[in-house]
């Protein structure tokens, strides 16, 4: 995880978090600690199931008898 967050589209926002968002508007490019209420933290996770495979010894490891 990079711990960065991503970008929200402003009608995704939450009420407070729309709110918020609104109030502060700088012409200028914004520094580090001015991006606030901009950004959520996702986490994302997959879950699967697979048959194992079942190989012999002798297709893993081959004698080479150099």
């Amino acid at each position: 995880m990079d711990d960065k967050g991503i970008v929200m589209q402003p009608n995704s926002l939450r009420a407070c978090t729309q709110k918020a968002a609104k109030q502060q508007k700088l012409k200028g490019r914004l520094s580090a600690g001015e991006k606030k209420d901009r950004k959520r933290m996702v986490e994302v996770a997959a879950v699967y199931t697979t048959k194992p495979l079942h190989r012999p010894p002798e297709s893993i490891m081959s004698r080479n008898d150099n």
